[in-house]
């Protein structure tokens, strides 16, 4: 490590945080705003489809009911993307939205 600090200008650099990270708490509270305004304004809509695996577990698909009016078509060429929400495990959440909306 030594050699890297000494070869590069790691040390000289500084953090400069955003505006609106004046703390842990302000940064909570504002991310919380955030994610319910926009649950408010731009609702998303899903199906879940339920698939019971041959050990007794269950695993759920939650489709997004996009603009063509619903799920996809058995033989439909549109590509499909499916995004793990994580640690979270709902598909309500503020950065599992914006990946939706993006794709």
């Amino acid at each position: 490590m030594r050699d890297f600090v000494k070869s590069t200008k790691v040390r000289d650099m500084y953090y400069t945080p955003y505006m609106l990270t004046l703390n842990r708490h302000v940064t909570t509270v504002f991310f919380l705003l955030v994610e319910a305004f926009t649950k408010m304004v731009y609702k998303l809509k899903f199906e879940r489809e339920l698939f019971r695996l041959s050990d007794g577990g269950t695993i759920a698909l939650d489709w997004v009911v996009d603009h063509e009016g619903g799920l996809p078509r058995k033989n439909s060429q549109r590509p499909i993307l499916c995004l793990c929400p994580g640690l979270s495990g709902g598909n309500d959440n503020l950065y599992l939205w914006s990946m939706i909306k993006a794709a």
